[in-house]
């Protein structure tokens, strides 16, 4: 199920200019460091090379993007996070919640999006454009500030990361402070583009 969730939440995700670039660049970049300190250095070697493919693509990928990733790239990335995070787990002892709250960024957007959508009796298979990083968009932020606050929020989602990967004690800590970060960024979207007041826009630009 988390892999099924996963591939088509990356895909979900792919919208702005860079953010799914970024996004797997943040994940297999901080992901494959952990693995490497734990001893995993094949996987983290392969973490890398996803890292340094998905770095060549967003130099056109970038906003103004020139070239988009697509169903095929997206879908592929967001499978993968979940083998690396069970063969961590499973053969070197790292905890899923590390690239539980690498990942944090696109799951709890695209999460409470959906649960928010079925709420409002929508048909969850159909478009839309109601994820926050949308309607941040929509706001008047343009793709490259998107994309800016996007980073910046992965700054501080890798930092908790490592914290929780190295440091056993304060790993709870670290997943909560995640938690709090995203929910905060999520919530000042929604103070400057409430959802249900671009529920109108995402419905005309399906139309």
């Amino acid at each position: 199920l988390a892999m099924v969730w996963s591939t088509n939440l990356f895909n979900f995700m792919d919208g702005t200019d860079g953010i799914a670039s970024f996004e797997a660049i943040t994940i297999y970049g901080v992901g494959g460091a952990v693995l490497w300190l734990h001893g995993a250095h094949q996987l983290a070697l392969l973490a890398w090379i996803i890292v340094a493919s998905v770095a060549g693509f967003l130099v056109w990928n970038w906003p103004k993007a020139k070239i988009f990733m697509g169903d095929v790239a997206s879908s592929f990335l967001g499978f993968m996070v979940i083998p690396f995070a069970l063969i961590g787990y499973y053969v070197y002892d790292i905890s899923v919640f590390v690239w539980f709250v690498l990942y944090l960024m696109f799951t709890l957007d695209a999460t409470l999006t959906l649960i928010r959508r079925l709420r409002h009796r929508e048909k969850f298979y159909e478009a839309h454009k109601l994820h926050a990083y949308q309607r941040l968009h929509q706001s008047g932020y343009s793709h490259q500030r998107v994309l800016f606050v996007i980073i910046g929020m992965n700054c501080i989602l890798s930092a908790l990361a490592v914290v929780a990967a190295q440091y056993t004690h304060w790993r709870t800590m670290s997943i909560a402070g995640a938690v709090v970060v995203t929910v905060l960024y999520y919530v000042w979207v929604e103070t400057k583009k409430p959802m249900y007041a671009a529920a109108s826009i995402g419905r005309e630009q399906r139309s």
